[in-house]
């Protein structure tokens, strides 16, 4: 019980306590705030674009909005694809447009747009 008495000694030990736990929270939010573009159940919120290699079809990194309306004229009608089709989706249709299995790509993340940094 005598900690609950203030003295001087027990204000100090709080307050470093108390500062000791406010920079653990910081740090603590701030990790979470960086990681969050990189975690794969994200994507869809983070990813800007994406790069084909050797492809002439799709030219720079085209967003969500270009990959739909190739995918539109590509598949004709697009009354069951939503025109906010996941990264997922639109990959899957993008190989279905090609012969080949090895369609190569590479994702514009948050952190890799040039707009971004």
């Amino acid at each position: 019980m005598l900690w609950l008495y203030p003295t001087v000694e027990n204000n100090k030990n709080f307050s470093k306590m108390f500062i000791t736990i406010v920079l653990i929270v910081i740090i603590f939010v701030s990790l979470i705030i960086a990681m969050i573009p990189i975690i794969p159940a994200f994507e869809d919120f983070f990813t800007n674009g994406i790069r084909y290699n050797d492809n002439n079809l799709f030219v720079g990194a085209p967003d969500k909005s270009i990959h739909f309306e190739v995918l539109q004229q590509y598949y004709g009608r697009t009354r069951g694809i939503a025109s906010d089709l996941s990264w997922e989706t639109i990959i899957k249709l993008v190989e279905g447009m090609f012969s080949t299995d090895n369609v190569s790509y590479r994702k514009v993340h948050f952190y890799g747009n040039d707009g971004v940094c």
